[in-house]
């Protein structure tokens, strides 16, 4: 990555969203099942519910600015 600008966003709004999200994990057992991974549950929003909330902060931000010119 040669930008750390785009490294630092990254890490920080895709990278943290799905490390947060440890609750929606399964792991495969030996009968072939689909099981939680621990912690059981969700523990945050969805990943894709999450980056809609920061496409719709980023489209509105965009909004502003254009009716502040």
């Amino acid at each position: 990555m040669r930008s750390a600008h785009v490294r630092r966003r990254i890490e920080e709004e895709i990278l943290a969203v799905y490390r947060d999200r440890q609750g929606d994990a399964k792991a495969l057992a030996s009968d072939g099942e689909y099981v939680n991974c621990e912690p059981m549950g969700r523990l945050a929003p969805g990943a894709q519910d999450t980056f809609l909330q920061f496409a719709a902060k980023a489209a509105q931000a965009r909004l502003s600015e254009q009716t502040e010119k």
